[in-house]
């Protein structure tokens, strides 16, 4: 299963994987579904209304910037995981990263997640929460500060 950004590009892969006998899905679209999957949990965890979904920032996007914490998240798939994607990937967030703090005068943060760790990014994240705003991270949730609560 592969994605792409364009009608043009899915149709292009789609015969390179044909003469080479790959059996393929090629779905049209920038957000797979586990990335939507990983946006329900930071909704659950954070509120939709502290998620902006694909950041624009120089031409590029990243994938969710929450508000409350100041942290920027990019949720890596298969595609992000060879050498020279990673390289790519480091390039560019180096761009973004210069270009956000010339505006804002703070260094953005980021986590990146691979599909599997959500649940290690969203205790990444709620590191971060407890660092930068732990106030709003608690009224966002309708928890009191002074109470214990237990999850079953």
């Amino acid at each position: 299963r592969m994605f792409s950004s364009s009608p043009r590009h899915a149709e292009l892969k789609s015969k390179i994987l044909t003469s080479i006998g790959v059996r393929h899905e090629i779905v049209v679209g920038r957000a797979s579904r586990f990335e939507d999957s990983f946006y329900s949990m930071l909704c659950d965890f954070v509120g939709r209304s502290n998620i902006i979904r694909q950041f624009p920032v120089l031409g590029y996007r990243v994938d969710f910037f929450i508000k409350i914490a100041s942290v920027f998240i990019e949720f890596d798939e298969e595609q992000h995981l060879s050498k020279s994607a990673k390289q790519k990937d480091s390039q560019r967030w180096g761009e973004i990263s210069k270009e956000i703090e010339s505006v804002t005068g703070v260094v953005p943060k980021l986590i990146r997640v691979q599909k599997g760790g959500e649940v290690a990014a969203l205790a990444k994240l709620a590191a971060c929460i407890c660092r930068e705003a732990p106030d709003a991270f608690i009224e966002a949730n309708g928890i009191e500060r002074d109470n214990i609560y237990l999850c079953k």
